[in-house]
């Protein structure tokens, strides 16, 4: 950079030096031109002066030679300038500075040539005769009104050429003195600018190559002196910036090496940025990787990384014989991803523990349960008078629901396979509400159901699909006390929407979560009043993921619940 401030300070050195140069030369043409012109026009008028006085003598002396070139060197010795005459062939008949009978004929040369037919003109030409330019003027000269010849008076040129000389130097001299003046105050500026600049420009390529340490010490007490105190306090702020920042990196570095978790940080492109050591112990990759598609081929946590951008994103995966919860989440300001995996695959095993054993005691209770109704039905007709028969046969129906639930819910978890058609959505919804109309009539509820087409169709397992919109409905009916039940049934563009909205008793928002877990109420107290077991929107929510929707759900508490299912056709 300081080469090239430099360079082009010279630059400018020669191009001003070069217009300096062409100004002072021009001038000097100019001035020359015109000083040259001034004295042809001022000499020239004094010719014509002397001209004319001569012309009334020479006309008194014209036939005697002798005295004719005396007069003219009288004349001349007077005036200073060269005195000759010459008649109308050319013949020289008198001159101040040679002897006419030596001289040639001038009979031909332009200066005479032109003052024989009457004109007067002034040239400046080199004369052979006395070896040197001169500057001549001719005039015709007549008596009683004929021609009979030519006075022609001249003057060196050399004043001229002396007096052009002394301008010329003048004009050197101003020359240098510009140039000195110019020099003078470039090295002022190269003192008062450009080193300063220089320094600046140095110390902050220094500065930028790291070395933190950098300062800029100027003596004049100067703007540039401002701006170097500015850079050192901005240098030391910078500083102070990166040695926080790094000590925050240090102190996150750490972190990350102690946590339990792996982490990953990928960018837009899913290049790996950094990745801390427990991820290297999942992943146990011993060859050098670059992007997360070297570790993962798996479709899901692809689509799931596009898919973060919007939202965060949690899926989980299997690596290693172990199951991970991965967590995605977009930095919008960074445009970088971040995942974390949680190892869970110890609660999964628990969770299918549990599943397995709530399975398996409920094939257990199953068989007793049905032979336990069986029997109740038998004493119920031989003992119709038994008041407690009825309400232990309720309760053994409530408890074969319960286990027809935890079989259906364990069946969807752990071999979820569905077996599609194609069938009318639109009679399916029907036939399912039709089932409600009784426990509609005894809350006094009216049941509402629209659709954008009479005939809807859906490629599914219908029996499940069935199962859905029952217990949708089943649980609208069950925690709704007074009001509606609405069904709307859509086909928009790839899409089929199906909204079952109530009036009911609502959902608190920090409930809304947990509301498709497994056995999970909101309050005892509910659980007591409407009945259920908090299986009905798990096994919904199974169904739904079965078929690749999405389930929404929006409630205020003590004004209603709305839960919208999505399914692309």
């Amino acid at each position: 950079m300081k080469i090239k401030i430099f360079s082009n300070v010279k630059i400018l050195i020669y191009f001003l030096i070069s217009v300096l140069i062409i100004i002072n030369l021009t001038s000097f043409y100019f001035t020359a031109k015109m000083v040259k012109k001034t004295y042809i026009y001022s000499n020239t008028n004094d010719m014509r002066s002397i001209s004319r006085i001569l012309n009334e003598e020479i006309e008194n002396f014209w036939e005697d030679l002798d005295i004719l070139n005396k007069k003219v060197k009288e004349k001349s010795d007077l005036t200073g300038v060269r005195i000759t005459v010459i008649d109308t062939t050319g013949r020289v008949l008198a001159d101040s500075h040679q002897d006419f009978r030596l001289m040639e004929n001038h009979k031909g040369r332009k200066d005479i040539d032109e003052a024989l037919k009457g004109e007067e003109i002034t040239i400046e030409r080199y004369s052979k005769t006395l070896k040197n330019k001169m500057l001549y003027f001719s005039s015709p000269i007549y008596k009683d009104g004929n021609l009979i010849g030519v006075l022609r008076l001249s003057s060196f040129s050399k004043d001229i050429d002396k007096i052009l000389l002394n301008i010329f130097r003048d004009y050197i001299f101003i020359f240098i003195l510009t140039l000195f003046i110019t020099f003078s105050l470039f090295y002022f500026l190269n003192r008062k600018v450009t080193y300063p600049v220089n320094l600046i420009i140095k110390n902050l390529e220094k500065f930028g190559n790291g070395e933190l340490d950098t300062k800029i010490i100027l003596k004049e007490d100067d703007e540039f002196k401002k701006i170097g105190k500015s850079f050192n306090d901005m240098a030391d702020r910078i500083k102070k910036l990166i040695c926080d920042v790094e000590e925050k990196n240090r102190e996150l570095e750490t972190l990350l090496k102690t946590i339990e978790q792996g982490i990953i940080i990928v960018d837009n492109e899913f290049n790996i940025i950094y990745s801390n050591k427990k991820l290297e112990n999942i992943i146990k990759e011993k060859r050098e990787i670059s992007k997360i598609t070297d570790i993962f081929l798996n479709y899901d946590l692809l689509k799931a990384l596009k898919d973060a951008k919007k939202e965060t994103i949690k899926i989980e995966s299997e690596i290693n014989s172990r199951i991970f919860l991965i967590n995605i989440s977009f930095i919008i300001e960074d445009n970088k991803y971040i995942l974390t995996f949680f190892d869970i695959t110890e609660i999964k095993n628990v969770d299918r523990m549990r599943k397995d054993f709530i399975s398996n005691i409920s094939h257990e209770l199953k068989t007793p349960l049905t032979a336990i109704y069986g029997y109740l039905e038998t004493i119920e007709m031989e003992y119709k008078d038994v008041k407690y028969i009825p309400i232990i046969k309720k309760h053994v129906e409530n408890m074969n629901k319960l286990v027809e639930e935890i079989l259906t819910l364990s069946y969807l978890e752990t071999s979820p396979k569905i077996k599609k058609e194609e069938f009318l959505l639109t009679d399916t919804v029907k036939n399912v509400l039709k089932s409600f109309e009784e426990d509609a009539k005894k809350k006094n509820l009216k049941i509402d159901f629209s659709y954008s087409d009479e005939k809807i169709y859906f490629n599914g397992d219908k029996e499940k699909i069935e199962r859905m919109i029952k217990n949708l409905v089943e649980n609208s009916i069950r925690y709704t006390d007074n009001g509606y039940v609405k069904i709307l049934l859509e086909k928009k563009d790839k899409n089929i929407f199906l909204t079952v909205e109530d009036t009911g008793i609502g959902i608190p928002e920090r409930e809304i979560e947990r509301i498709f877990e497994r056995f999970y109420t909101i309050d005892k107290s509910r659980s007591k009043k409407y009945g259920g077991f908090g299986l009905g929107l798990s096994i919904v929510k199974h169904i739904v993921k079965l078929h690749d929707g999405k389930i929404e759900v929006v409630s205020e508490e003590g004004k209603g619940t709305k839960i919208k299912v999505t399914f692309e056709i």
